[in-house]
């Protein structure tokens, strides 16, 4: 299974490698025009996030590993707005918002719209805590749902862990090792009706669970194939 899903990835990798070379060529007139700018790569999954699973990348949007089906390929252009030069903060009445007067704001949408048309699935995002703006730019992926499984049954745990309010999810850690999800809890606050609780309501027909534990004052349960 480790093997499979390690080649899996290294094949989505390789089928992008056009996609992102062409990016690299929109983008020179970003440089051109000496804007700076990062881009950021992973996965984009709507149902992870209908399902208020975050992501490891891009506040939390983005994905290492693909999840679902439909989740597809994404390209993330950050560029932060502290570059901007010439900018006027109103008062506290107006919320403490900053007014931009440097005229290199128009060039980054002039430039963004420009790389959105050479795209058909893009979204916009403009973050006014930390001033930035980013575009995300979705490919259409081919997904192989046998080596997603693994990955939606770990991201379904660690939501409802992470929204878990008692001792027993503050102690508890969710976490993918390899070929397997491995959920470790400290032993004073452990029971297997809280642990069958955590994992309540999730397909686990094809994974087998082994519970061992640690002289640490751990117990651990490890999900794997079966």
């Amino acid at each position: 299974m480790k093997n499979k899903i390690l080649k899996f990835i290294e094949l989505l990798k390789e089928a992008h490698e056009d996609d992102e070379q062409d990016l690299n060529d929109i983008t020179l007139d970003l440089k051109d025009e000496l804007i700076n700018f990062e881009i950021h790569k992973g996965y984009f999954s709507k149902q992870a996030l209908d399902r208020g699973q975050q992501g490891e990348k891009i506040m939390g949007i983005l994905n290492n590993n693909p999840i679902y089906e439909d989740d597809k390929y994404c390209f993330c252009i950050e560029i932060k707005l502290g570059q901007l030069v010439d900018t006027l903060i109103l008062p506290f009445n107006f919320g403490r918002k900053n007014l931009i007067k440097d005229k290199k704001i128009f060039t980054i949408f002039r430039e963004l719209d420009q790389i959105s048309e050479r795209y058909d699935n893009c979204f916009l995002h403009i973050n006014t805590y930390n001033p930035a703006i980013y575009l995300f730019i979705l490919l259409d992926t081919e997904v192989d749902t046998g080596t997603t499984k693994l990955m939606q049954i770990y991201k379904e745990i660690q939501s409802k862990n992470s929204f878990a309010k008692s001792d027993f999810s503050n102690n508890t850690t969710v976490r993918l090792q390899d070929d397997k999800i491995v959920i470790s809890s400290s032993d004073f606050d452990y029971t297997d009706r809280k642990f069958r609780g955590l994992i309540r309501g999730i397909d686990l027909t094809d994974f087998k669970i082994e519970k061992t534990q640690e002289g640490t004052g751990l117990i651990t349960n490890t999900i794997s194939k079966k």
